[in-house]
Parts: structure tokens; C-alpha cells; sequence
């Protein structure tokens, strides 16, 4: 055994069994070895949890013909190769406890039960998760009348109902398997303790008989079953989440529950009110309710329970006051109320009294205040409240004691007046945004603050940006300054988000070195000037949106720089001056905007050529296999702060829904300047480009035929230009991926080629060429008879100053909701959205295939 141990090759790993030594004492020094009396191995625990060993399991084992116990579970690296279930346990008469979870078995699940009722007939334990085994169980495994555990989770195995033959059995476990019924075998197994089917494709009703497993204290029937009807009563532990529960809860009038510690009732469609027993039960700590159709008021709770930690009741249509009696949970640590119809004072002082809270989240209800009281002071009366015209105001305290919490969330409500002064020293994660906000004191510089989002409110004054805190969105407020010194004192700063709001002035360019800056959004303010040059310490940073402001500047091609740079936007800007030779005029490095996925230059004052280099070390946009190269997400420490990153692209009819966190979408938009001449035939190496944009400039010439290399194009916006000549053949048949195109207002002639996207445009992608004929214009022709006569009335021009018009209501929005979660928060995840504006022409998708960052 020893010898056979010691061959296995670990590569550059250590080896772990250091302790087996030849001429030692393999009872008394070697790891993982027990043995009795009279010298002989009765357990041997090679299990990856306590050496870690990895390979082939030695077939040697099958000599140690006194193992009572084998351990040899924990690594997907260990395996089985067939026939070695078979040999392996032919010779293990004795074994009682066999522990395979995580071996990855070549044997069929059959043969496998059949080898163990053939050898192991003394088995009273048996784990075999997660070990790849396929196939139905053998009745054979019957035989074995001693089994106390029985645990098959994550196999692909069906299950005859013979569990009435292993009647000692008090755990059974068969989650992520296949039963399709529910095997009325276990309901006689009155020794049961722990039942879990969860994800087994179960359906119909649970049988109310299973109230009668007396020994039963641990039930997991969610994830993948459709269960309905009424609920069974007993138990310790109860997970019935993501079934089709309906109607009310109801445990019977002689269940007292006074065991249950742990009630998962979530995702299902159950109804009426929530029983205020629930939060009564004394030995309940975790209570989750979340995404069901309960309705109606809290009652207010005479005895809640002191045990209770955690309590989830989100995503429901709850009504009236927060019962204060939640306060009183005294072991309380997670509360979440979000998404109900919360209305009238939430008091949160009550809760500060709270020295176990973490998080508190009441989002998206009608909380109309949230009242600070002072510590010590009588909160059974309401004198501190106010009313005015139906609003309730907040009412502050300076000399609150609280605790500290992790997290508090009242994103979404109707909540007004003055956010505290304390909250800089009291919340690391704080998110109030979508109330009613008006005023904010500037923060201490002892500010503790890690993520923080106060966007669509109403404050004003100067931005109150803490020297802490890693996420910080002022967006969508009244906020006129920044701080001259603010960005030279932010030593964690990733995401500043200050995006519409009255910002005047000149951007201060006192950025320092070593600044951790991964996203700027100062979109829609009034910022003049120059763009700082110190941004270039920003070696971090990945999204820069300057958008509609009045920047007065060159192209800032020192942004290049910054390598890790994939979104930048600088439309509605005045901005100006040609991109000839910019690579000597600017000294421009090979690894110049290598990774710039998204560049909008749109309405600007850019002339001369368009610029022919620039794009050409952009790996996102000439290798498709590396969109969406941000590690922006990744490297943001977790937080419970949500926040949303708007880009806006110029273009028409899209809808996008991408639930990932990286941004797949390459996007170069050049419109509405005054660039002149050719367009590069090099921009048909740029072939992941999704959307081109290039309209109302003055471009001539004809289109060149390498676009048609862009075979990922789903946009292309050439309007409003002076291009001549026929449309490239090559167009219509390579880019079957365009579902928006628009050609019009230029000097195009010829006949429209046909393909199949061509045929799907409205005659308006191409009007506004003369001489241009053919589907789906009403000038039709065919080949014999050629091309209109000179004379022939053109189609009907719009005119430019309604068609700059249109041109300027047509923005559509992406929108990149980043979701950064904590352990009991929501977890990676992003969604981007387009929003348009509703028109009769034809829409366009774009689709995602990435995988969530880690």
C-alpha cells in the first residue's frame, strides 16, 4: 500500500503523505491510518480534505481486508477507473462506513449497487456524491437493511421506491437526481431525520403523511421540483423554495414548531397574509419568505422571537407601516423588505439598538420618512415626526449611538430632508438613491464610508466626496462644484459617478499619482475648459464618459495611455481639430487605445480626415475573441452598493438585454462633425465592430468594399455624406449580421444590390440618392431597360434642419447595470439596456454569449 502511494505521480504538488515512512509505525504515525487493538487498519482516511491526495486510487486498498471505515472523498482528481469499483470492494467485508463523494466512478450506478450488496453487506453508511454515476439504482442495493445514510447527491441516477427496506435509515439524501414522483417508501421510515430531494423533478402534492416521520427535523424539497398545495407540518429545518405552493400558510392548529430553526418558504405563490406566529417560534433564526404573493399588514408581533437572525420577507406585496416589533428581534443581523409596498415611517433608531445588525435594505416601497431618534429617547410616541402636505419629513440627531452597520439600503422610496451627518462614520455601505433627498453635510475626514450611492435625489451644493470609499454616484442631483481638492485626497476611488448634474467650471487637474480611478461618468453637466491632463495617472482607468458637456479641446490622444481604457465618450463636446498624422504629431506608441472597445465622438467639431490609425492596435475591435477584456468588476471589492453605468450610443431601433458583466458591444461613432474626404479602406480590419457610425459629415467617394470584412456589423450609419458610386455588391452578401442600415441623402447610383438583410431595409435606408434604384425604392427598373433618366423625380429630400432635428432625438441609452454583492447581497451580475424611442420601422437585437466574471 505504501509502495503504491508513493509511485503516484504529483507533478510540481507536495507530496501528501509524508508521515508514511518505511520502517515506522503505520498505526501510530501515518496520517490518515487507525487501527485497533491488534495492529490490524480498520480506517483509512485519504480523504482530499485531510491529505489532499489526488490520482487513481491505489487498488492496494481492496487488501485491507479489516477497513471498518474508508475515506477517500473531496477531489474531482480522484478516480475510478472501471472495473476498479468492483475490485476495489470485493474484499472489504467488514466495511461500514464508505465515503466516495467527489470520485469520479466509471461504473454505472447498477453495477455499483450491485457490488456493494454483493461485498459490503455490514454498510451502514454510504456517500457517493457528485461521483459522475448514471443509469437506475439495482434493487440489489435492498439488501443492505443496516444503511443509516444514504447519500447520492449530484449523480444523473434514477431510483426505484424500495427505501422501505432500509428501515433504520436517518439521512437520505438525493438532491439533483431523478424521481419524478415521490417515493412513498420513505414515508415509512419513522427514524428519519433528514430528508433532501431537492432538484429531483418532483411534482404533484407532498403527502401530508410525511407529518407522521416524528424523527423527521430537516426537510429540503426545493430547487426544481413543482410541488403545490398545502404545507406539511413539523420539523427543524424546512426548505420548500422554488416550488408552486399556493394559498396561505398553514401548519395545522397542533404543530407548535418549537424546534424549527430554519424556514425557507421562497419562490413559490403563496398568498394572504403572513401568520404573525411565524416570528414567535423560540428557536427560529433564519426566516425567508422572499418572491411570493403574501399581501396585507404586519400585525404587530406580541413575542418575537429572540432568536431569529435573519429574516427575508422581499419581493412580496406587503402593505401599511413596518411592524416596530421587528426591532425587537434582539438577535437580529439581516433584514430585507425591498420590493413591497411598505408605506409611513420606517424607524430606524429602533433598529440601531440592534448590536448584531448588518444589513437593513428597505428599497423600492413607499416609505414616506425614516426617523432618527436620539438614543435613550421614547420612540412610542410620533411628537418627532412632522406632516406637511401629506409628505413626512425625516427627523435627524446628531448624538445617535449606534452601531456600525454593514450595509443600509432605502434605494426607491418617497424619503425627504437632510441625510445625517453621522451616516459618514456609522455605514460602510450606504445607498439612498431615487428618494427626495435635499441636503448633505460634507464628510469628516474620518469617514469610514466604502461604497455609496445618493444618485436621483435633489442635493445641491458642492459634491461631498469622502477621502474614503471605493464606489461613490452623486449622479442625477442638483450638485454645482467639486471640491478643488478632491480628486488629490482619494487614495481607494474606483467608481465616481457625478453623472446630469449642474457641474460648472473647469475639470481641477490636481489628479495625483497613483490614483485608483477604474470609472469616470461626468456626463450631461456643464463642465468648460480642458480635459485634465493629470488623468493619465489614472493608469486604471477603464470608462471615461465626458458627454455633453462644453469641453473646449483637441482630441486628447494622451488618453491612449491609459491601456486599459475600453469605453470612452466625448460626444456633445467642442472639440476640435484633424487626426492627420497623428501618430508623429502625438508620438503615439504601438500600444496606443489597445483596448478601446467603445469610442463616440459624435457632434463635435473634428474636420479634415477621418482617423485612419487610430483604431488600428484596438484589440477588441480587430479580434473579436477578446471583447469585453475588463477586469472592472473583478477588481472592485464587494460591496451591496448597486450602481448603473449609461452609455449613449447615436442609433435606432435596439433592444438589448445582456445579463453579464462585461460590455459586448463594439462601437465607433464619428457622426455629426465636419470630417471631409475618403473613408479608410482600413476600417475594414476593425472586423468585431458591432455598430459604425459616420453619418452627417462630409465624407465623399465610394464606399469601400472592405467593409464588407465586418461580418459582425449590426449597425452602419453612412447618411447624410456626399459618398458617390454603386453600394459594394460584397455589402449584401457578406454582412448578414447588419439589422440596421441607412445609406440615405448621399450620391449613391446603380441598382441596389439584393442579399439577404438588404431585402428586410425600408425604403428610407436608402432615399435621398438620385440616381440610386431599385428594391425597395418606388423607382423600380430592371436590367434591360438600365437606370432612371436624368430627369426623373427624385425621391423627396428632407429637409436639414428638420432632419438635424430628428437626428438629435434618436439617442438610444445603453444602460450597464453593474450589481457588485456581498455574501448575503446579490452577487456579480450586469444588464444592459437600450433605451429607444418607439418608431415603425424595423429593431435589431444584439446578442451575448459571456460568462459572469468570478
Amino acid at each position: 500500500m505504501k509502495l503504491s502511494l508513493s509511485s503516484v505521480d504529483y507533478g510540481e504538488l507536495p507530496k501528501p503523505l509524508p508521515s508514511w515512512q518505511v520502517g515506522t509505525d503505520c498505526c501510530h504515525n501515518w496520517m490518515g491510518v487507525t487501527c485497533d487493538h491488534a495492529g490490524r487498519a480498520i480506517a483509512l482516511n485519504l480523504s482530499f480534505r485531510l491529505v489532499g491526495f489526488l490520482a487513481n486510487v491505489p487498488m492496494d486498498i481492496s487488501r485491507l481486508n479489516n477497513l471498518v471505515s474508508l475515506d477517500l472523498s473531496g477531489h474531482s482528481s480522484l478516480m475510478l477507473p472501471e472495473p476498479s469499483f468492483q475490485t476495489i470492494t470485493a474484499n472489504l467485508s467488514n466495511l461500514k462506513e464508505l465515503h466516495l463523494d467527489g470520485v469520479l466512478i466509471s461504473s454505472t450506478a447498477a453495477e455499483c449497487s450491485k457490488a456493494l450488496a454483493k461485498s459490503v453487506s455490514q454498510l451502514q453508511i454510504l456517500t457517493m456524491s457528485i461521483c459522475g454515476l448514471s443509469g437506475p439504482i439495482d434493487s440489489a442495493l435492498s439488501g443492505l437493511g443496516s444503511l443509516t445514510v444514504i447519500d447520492f447527491r449530484g449523480n444523473n441516477i434514477t431510483f426505484p421506491d424500495f427505501f422501505a427496506h432500509f428501515p433504520l435509515l436517518r439521512v437520505l439524501s438525493l438532491d439533483e437526481n431523478h424521481l419524478s414522483t415521490f417515493p412513498l417508501g420513505i414515508l415509512q421510515l419513522r427514524y428519519l431525520e433528514i430528508l433532501s430531494l431537492s432538484d429531483t423533478n418532483l411534482s404533484g402534492y407532498i403527502p401530508y403523511d410525511i407529518g407522521n416521520l416524528t424523527s423527521l427535523t430537516q426537510l429540503y424539497l426545493g430547487y426544481g421540483n413543482i410541488f403545490s398545495g398545502r404545507l406539511p407540518a413539523t420539523l427543524e429545518s424546512i426548505d420548500l423554495s422554488c416550488n408552486n405552493f399556493t394559498g396561505p400558510i398553514h401548519f395545522g392548529d397542533k404543530v407548535k414548531l418549537i424546534n424549527l430553526e430554519f424556514l425557507d418558504l421562497s419562490y413559490n405563490l403563496l398568498t394572504q397574509t403572513i401568520p404573525g406566529c411565524l416570528f414567535t417560534y423560540p428557536a427560529l433564526k433564519a426566516l425567508d419568505l422572499r418572491r411570493n404573493q403574501f399581501s396585507g399588514v404586519l400585525e404587530e408581533i406580541l413575542s418575537p422571537s429572540r432568536t431569529l437572525t435573519c429574516v427575508n420577507l422581499s419581493g412580496n406585496h406587503l402593505s401599511g407601516p413596518v411592524p416596530r416589533s421587528f426591532a425587537r428581534f434582539m438577535a437580529l443581523e439581516i433584514l430585507n423588505i425591498d420590493y413591497n409596498n411598505f408605506s409611513g415611517t420606517l424607524h430606524l433608531s429602533s433598529y440601531f439598538r440592534l448590536r448584531n445588525l448588518t444589513l437593513l435594505s428597505a428599497s423600492n416601497n413607499k416609505l414616506l420618512s425614516a426617523a432618527w431618534n436620539a438614543s435613550g429617547v421614547d420612540i412610542s410616541s410620533s411628537n418627532n415626526i412632522s406632516a406637511s402636505s401629506s409628505w413626512l419629513y425625516m427627523v435627524t440627531s446628531l448624538s445617535l449611538q449606534i452601531p456600525q452597520l454593514d450595509t443600509l439600503d432605502l434605494l426607491c422610496n418617497h424619503i425627504q430632508g437632510e441625510i445625517p451627518s453621522w451616516i459618514w462614520k456609522k455605514v460602510d455601505s450606504l445607498n439612498l438613491s431615487h428618494n427626495m433627498f435635499t441636503e448633505i453635510a460634507q464628510p469628516p475626514a474620518s469617514a469610514v464610508l466604502s461604497s455609496i450611492d445618493l444618485s436621483y435625489n435633489m442635493l445641491s451644493g458642492a459634491v461631498p466626496l469622502p477621502s474614503t470609499g471605493t464606489i461613490q454616484d452623486y449622479s442625477h442631483n442638483k450638485f454645482t462644484s467639486i471640491p478643488s481638492r478632491a480628486f488629490g485626497r482619494q487614495f481607494s476611488l474606483a467608481v465616481l459617478r457625478l453623472r446630469e448634474n449642474n457641474l460648472t467650471g473647469a475639470w481641477p487637474d490636481s489628479i495625483k499619482k497613483g490614483c485608483t480611478l477604474r470609472l469616470i461618468d461626468m456626463h450631461g453637466n456643464q463642465i468648460r475648459g480642458r480635459m485634465p491632463r493629470s488623468l493619465t495617472n489614472c493608469q486604471g482607468l477603464e470608462f471615461l464618459d465626458v458627454g455633453k458637456n462644453s469641453i473646449v479641446d483637441s482630441f486628447p490622444f494622451w488618453l491612449g495611455e491609459l491601456h486599459d481604457l475600453f469605453v470612452l465618450v466625448l460626444r456633445t463636446n467642442l472639440l476640435h481639430g484633424t487626426f492627420l498624422n497623428l501618430k508623429e504629431k502625438e508620438n503615439l506608441t504601438t500600444n496606443h487605445f489597445q483596448n478601446l472597445q467603445i469610442i463616440d465622438l459624435e457632434q463635435n467639431n473634428f474636420d479634415g480626415a477621418l482617423p485612419e490609425n487610430l483604431f488600428k492596435k484596438s484589440r477588441p475591435m480587430t479580434n473579436p475573441t477578446i471583447i469585453g477584456d475588463s477586469t472592472l468588476a473583478a477588481d472592485i471589492p464587494r460591496t451591496e452598493l448597486v450602481y448603473q453605468v449609461m452609455v449613449e450610443i447615436a442609433m435606432k431601433e435596439v433592444y438589448i438585454n445582456v445579463p453579464k458583466v462585461l460590455l459586448d458591444l463594439v462601437v465607433i461613432d464619428l457622426s455629426e462633425n465636419r470630417f471631409s474626404g475618403l473613408i479608410p479602406e482600413k476600417y475594414g480590419n476593425l472586423t468585431a465592430l458591432h455598430v459604425l457610425n459616420m453619418s452627417h459629415n462630409a465624407l465623399t467617394g465610394e464606399i469601400p468594399h472592405e467593409l464588407s470584412h465586418l461580418t459582425r456589423l449590426e449597425s452602419l450609419d453612412l447618411s447624410w455624406n456626399m459618398l458617390s458610386g454603386e453600394i459594394p455588391p460584397e455589402l449584401a452578401i457578406s454582412l448578414t449580421s447588419l439589422e440596421w442600415l441607412n445609406l440615405s441623402y448621399n450620391n449613391l447610383s446603380r441598382r441596389i444590390p439584393s442579399g439577404p438583410q438588404f431585402s428586410t431595409f425600408p425604403s428610407s435606408t436608402f432615399q435621398g440618392n438620385k440616381r440610386l434604384y431599385g428594391c425597395p425604392l418606388p423607382v423600380q427598373c430592371n436590367l434591360m431597360t438600365g437606370p432612371p433618366p436624368s430627369k426623373a423625380p427624385a425621391t423627396t429630400s428632407v429637409p436639414p434642419s428638420s432632419v438635424s432635428k430628428s437626428k438629435s432625438d434618436k439617442f438610444e441609452v445603453i444602460v450597464l447595470f453593474l450589481f457588485i454583492g456581498s455574501g448575503v447581497g446579490v452577487g456579480f451580475a450586469a444588464t444592459i439596456v437600450v433605451l429607444r424611442q418607439i418608431s415603425n420601422q424595423g429593431r435589431w437585437w444584439h446578442k451575448s454569449n459571456f460568462s459572469y466574471l468570478q
